[in-house]
């Protein structure tokens, strides 16, 4: 097993959530299908559904959905019931204890996501979201990833500068996010990534 360690400068780890705290691909398809399906349409095409994946639900309905039906699939949206996707989503493993230790140690934990408000319920469905000093979603800032604007904003509350943050992604939007804001980037689940360091266990993380 190879180990990561952490380096001492780092005073904060900002964490993507979907594909990297969570596991919520199926979850994800199973809702966008869904927003389909209320305006008549198919199924989502493989290169759909990984495009979905890394980009807002405005972004993602504007590419899937036709614009003569994108106001039906805003209303789907609204009255979608987040209930049906919860138990479709997992932690991916190792996950709570990297949160724990980093916690105890002293670092600021933040999340930085495309995502909306639906995941504050997600984290605290499975216990992750009292780990963080702050949650940083599409509806907290003027321009999700792959603009810094929410990495910026966790920079600014944890008064510090960019290079003692480390920012764990598992896409190239990530990737992106990291670069725009002058932040290290580590990859999780993907090697193909152009990053400081390859995540493939969170176990395989060290505290200095």
């Amino acid at each position: 097993m190879s180990t990561l360690t952490l380096p001492a400068s780092t005073q904060a780890v900002i964490f993507d959530c979907d594909g990297v705290l969570v596991d919520s691909w199926n979850a994800g398809k199973f809702f966008f299908n869904s927003m389909r399906q209320a305006v008549g349409l198919g199924p989502l095409s493989p290169e759909e559904e990984a495009a979905c994946f890394v980009r807002t639900i405005p972004e993602s309905l504007d590419m899937i959905i036709p614009p003569d039906r994108r106001e039906q699939a805003d209303q789907a949206w609204k009255s979608f019931d987040l209930n049906e996707i919860l138990d479709l989503i997992r932690p991916h493993e190792g996950v709570a204890d990297l949160l724990e230790r980093l916690q105890n140690a002293g670092k600021g934990l933040a999340v930085c996501t495309n995502g909306g408000a639906e995941q504050h319920t997600i984290l605290e469905r499975h216990g992750l979201l009292g780990f963080f000093d702050l949650l940083i979603t599409t509806e907290d800032v003027a321009r999700g990833k792959p603009w810094p604007d929410g990495v910026e904003t966790i920079l600014r509350h944890f008064r510090i500068r960019p290079e003692q943050a480390v920012y764990i992604g598992d896409s190239a939007v990530d990737q992106r996010t990291a670069r725009n804001a002058n932040v290290p980037f580590w990859a999780y689940a993907d090697p193909t990534l152009e990053a400081g360091a390859h995540i493939r266990h969170f176990a395989d993380v060290r505290l200095p």
